[in-house]
């Protein structure tokens, strides 16, 4: 399938596979997309702006699980390229990124539920103002991101990041976290999908934090 360029603004996909998708530079702006798999796809470029994107595929393909009519060859792997795309505004709920190159993407203002960042390549990538509940960043290359704004949650939140991202890919020393409410956290979003009270069950009551930038 080759949507190079495509304009589809409000898009609805469901239940479909997109493997190996030919889709740089669209415009899926205000789609929603709930259980689709995009893994191996080329997505550089493509605007998810506003986008509903529930329980979606984008990772890359393992040489384990390469299907036919591709090469089953155990050497070879299919990498998703979403370098430099755009999720502004989106909402992410329950969706793995694991592996895919996504340098310079633009997550700004989303808010993203458990999204799976493990071994993604994030150099970077914004995440300005993003309500991040319950990410995965194990062996994520954070390099250069930028997190000024973001909303997250635990009891030392850069101290856990710096943790399971790449071994020094990100620096603790450029941000404080400063404390904030629920309704604070929410205000900053488009999207209803939770409550203050909704979201504070979600994150187990644990505190909730905004980082700022302190540092270039």
């Amino acid at each position: 399938l080759d949507l190079s360029f495509a304009y589809a603004q409000s898009l609805s996909v469901t239940l479909t596979s997109l493997r190996h998708a030919m889709l740089p530079f669209a415009d899926l702006s205000y789609a929603s997309l709930v259980q689709t798999d995009l893994s191996g796809a080329r997505l550089s470029s493509v605007r998810f702006r506003r986008a509903q994107i529930l329980r979606c595929i984008f990772s890359s393909i393992a040489p384990q699980d390469v299907r036919e009519p591709f090469s089953t060859d155990q050497a070879i792997s299919f990498s998703t390229e979403i370098a430099g795309a755009d999720f502004s505004n989106a909402l992410i709920v329950d969706t793995t990124f694991a592996r895919a190159q996504a340098i310079a993407a633009i997550f700004d203002r989303a808010l993203m539920i458990a999204p799976d960042f493990t071994g993604t390549a994030l150099s970077v990538a914004s995440f300005h103002g993003a309500i991040l509940v319950d990410p995965r960043w194990q062996g994520a290359f954070l390099g250069e991101a930028n997190f000024d704004g973001a909303f997250v949650f635990g009891a030392d939140p850069l101290g856990q990041m710096a943790a399971e991202a790449a071994t020094d890919t990100f620096s603790v020393d450029r941000y404080r976290a400063e404390p904030v409410d629920a309704q604070t956290v929410l205000a900053g979003s488009d999207w209803d999908y939770l409550t203050p009270d909704g979201l504070t069950e979600m994150t187990h009551g644990l505190p909730a934090w905004r980082l700022v930038r302190v540092q270039p």
